[in-house]
């Protein structure tokens, strides 16, 4: 279904030395104000996936600071039944994500214990419950991880930025196949590195994923963007780093400007902004613009929110920091397709989104917004209201009957279905053209609409004569 964009989409914020361009709102919301899901406790993150095989996306929840994690099932119409608490054992994991690795179509969850230095899969059964967890000791302080192939065998592995007081390092976690990992190998980043975000992409278009670290500043004036690009065996080559602001918790990738080249949308915590950094296509990114937010930018995720073609960015603003009165939101910025955003679309969350994520959660075939709104005990749902664009006009062309004599190049035993009369569907207007093998004359009789040429089996054909009747 098509969807239409609504409003004029112009730059805000700026580069550094360059001339900040006044926003323009979008002509109308394209999303409605929040539904709400109740979750028993306070929430430390949250994923969207379809746990028991319906086809309408459900909701996992891990406790904040608590051995348990919920399931609440979809209905489909963007609301959600109780949540069922199961126990994750004796981790508890501030970061969650889904991914199937066991190759057996059902999502498994993986989780990261911040304060345990532990990470852990629990395996999907289909319906809608997990298996125990399995741990895996890893690096220090594991403060967000991404699930991706980073040897090109096929299986889902894992990447862990890690944090210390006296290191920092990336954990990889091969995947096996079968819900299982090999041996975590580490590698070392530069002591001026302290990761707070993590995202991965195939940055320089070489089919290898590459991993890329925010990290916070270390100088008390600067963080840093670090690309770490992939080898295809699992390990990561010496980083090429970008200055952003001092604290960039949240990172998301997309093609901003359609050129080809993925680019980096940096949610920080000072400044209150998401930072965009265009991609050159070989791993070096520039930062473009500025886009201030209310307040820090917790979580951040990238697609088409408005069905125009280009990529927009969803950021979770948290105010939760600054005490009370919460002025927590989620910001839409819809793209322009040259790198350029909307001046944000807000609406109101609970207290302390942390995490942000899409789903089509009333199918409609719209992606929806979701927020975990860790302090407010739930998860906040937003609905997708782009309108659908009017249709463009058809026009059926007459049929009518005739005799189609057409040439066939030779040998005519290569034609499926040979042209004989009387069996032949003509009605396809296609352009083709007469090939250079001297041709045979066949007769064949059938429907057709339009004056342009017909195509006949996958071979090209020209049309000699249509009569009609």
């Amino acid at each position: 279904m098509g969807l239409r964009r609504w409003g004029a989409l112009f730059a805000v914020g700026a580069a550094v030395g360059m001339t900040a361009l006044a926003p323009v709102l979008a002509a109308a919301p394209v999303f409605g104000d929040a539904a709400t899901v109740a979750m028993p406790d306070r929430l430390a993150s949250f994923a969207v996936a379809d746990v028991n095989r319906d086809k309408v996306p459900d909701l996992i929840v891990t406790a904040n600071d608590q051995r348990d994690y919920w399931v609440a099932l979809g209905r489909g119409d963007g609301t959600f039944g109780e949540p069922t608490t199961f126990s994750s054992g004796d981790l508890a994991a501030a970061k969650l994500q889904t991914a199937d690795f066991n190759g057996d179509g059902n999502p498994d969850i993986a989780l990261a214990d911040q304060g345990d230095d532990l990470f852990a899969v629990a395996l999907g059964n289909g319906h809608g419950s997990f298996n125990k967890p399995t741990r895996y000791p890893i690096g220090r302080q594991p403060v967000g991880f991404v699930t991706t192939d980073l040897n090109n065998d096929g299986h889902t592995d894992v990447a862990l930025a890690d944090l210390s007081e006296t290191s920092s390092e990336v954990t990889v976690l091969l995947g096996k196949g079968d819900g299982t990992f090999l041996p975590a190998q580490n590698d070392p980043l530069t002591t001026q590195i302290e990761p707070d975000s993590i995202a991965s992409s195939d940055i320089n278009h070489d089919g290898k994923t590459d991993v890329i670290i925010g990290s916070a500043a270390t100088d008390g004036a600067h963080g840093h963007v670090l690309v770490l690009l992939g080898t295809g065996t699992g390990n990561l080559a010496n980083g090429i780093e970008t200055t952003v602001g001092q604290s960039p918790a949240s990172i998301a990738a997309g093609d901003f400007n359609k050129d080809g080249h993925t680019d980096l949308a940096v949610g920080n915590e000072s400044p209150s902004a998401v930072q965009i950094l265009l991609g050159d296509g070989m791993g070096h990114m520039t930062m473009t613009r500025t886009i201030s937010l209310l307040k820090y930018a917790a979580s951040t995720t990238t697609a088409d929110l408005n069905g125009d073609g280009n990529v927009d960015i969803a950021v979770a603003s948290a105010d939760y920091i600054d005490g009370p009165p919460y002025h927590d939101e989620i910001a839409m910025l819809f793209g322009n397709g040259a790198g350029g955003f909307t001046e944000p679309e807000t609406h109101s969350t609970g207290i302390d989104p942390r995490t942000v994520r899409l789903a089509d959660v009333n199918g409609d075939g719209k992606p929806d917004v979701l927020t975990g709104d860790g302090q407010s005990k739930q998860v906040s749902v937003f609905l997708n209201s782009v309108a659908p664009a009017s249709p463009e006009p058809t026009t059926t062309p007459r049929l009518s009957t005739g005799t189609v004599t057409v040439t066939t190049p030779r040998p005519t035993a290569e034609l499926t279905p040979t042209p004989t009369p009387g069996h032949v569907d003509l009605r396809n207007d296609t352009s083709v053209t007469q090939g250079s093998t001297p041709p045979r004359r066949r007769t064949a009789t059938g429907l057709y609409a339009g004056a342009g040429g017909i195509a006949l089996g996958g071979a090209a054909l020209a049309v000699r004569r249509i009569r009609s009747r």
